[in-house]
């Protein structure tokens, strides 16, 4: 099973357990509330900058790190089609 705690922002498999920055944290918090996992880029950038500039290349930022963070975590992974979408097998998140 793979455990997400948002309070201690932890990610927790197996023996393993890994600490996640705040900003990735609340990211995927809100990818475990989306329905289906799916969030849109103007979602991402409505929840870290309201003040609507060109933030893409933060947006890519962002889910680069989420991306690092699932790179050791088996069955789980961020896919990018016209929208981000957090997938795998086993989603006990």
């Amino acid at each position: 099973d793979i455990i997400f705690d948002a309070d201690l922002r932890k990610l927790i498999f197996g023996k393993e357990e890994i600490q996640i920055p705040p900003q990735t944290a609340i990211l995927l918090k809100h990818f475990l509330e989306a329905p289906d996992y799916i969030l849109k880029d103007k979602e991402i950038k409505k929840i870290f900058w309201s003040d609507k500039s060109n933030n893409d290349p933060r947006l890519h930022n962002a889910i680069s790190r989420l991306r690092r963070v699932f790179e050791n975590v088996p069955s789980i992974e961020i896919q990018r089609d016209i929208n981000y979408k957090l997938e795998g097998t086993n989603k006990k998140l």
